[in-house]
């Protein structure tokens, strides 16, 4: 957020503020549904291992970033992946 706060020359809080007023959800929520979009897609190929793909979402612990996509999507990576692949 430091760097949107950059770009919009604006405060954190005053982002944080016209964003929810604007689009009507706090601004973290919509960079992790952003973010779990992304992994959906990284998910959709098997080049990529969940590790992978949870430090290219910008997670350092894999597990954090299972919990994180089972909040958003309410299944988790794996889960995901396998039936992507049936």
């Amino acid at each position: 957020t430091i760097e949107l706060c950059r770009i919009a020359g604006m405060s954190e809080s005053k982002l944080r503020d016209s964003f929810k007023n604007h689009y009507g959800i706090p601004l973290y929520k919509y960079i992790r549904i952003e973010t779990m979009k992304r992994a959906m897609q990284l998910l959709s190929a098997d080049h990529l291992s969940i590790r992978n793909i949870s430090e290219l979402c910008g997670y350092k612990n894999p597990a954090k970033f299972a919990a994180a996509f089972k909040a958003v999507h309410g299944i988790t990576p794996s889960d995901f992946r396998k039936s992507f692949n049936l």
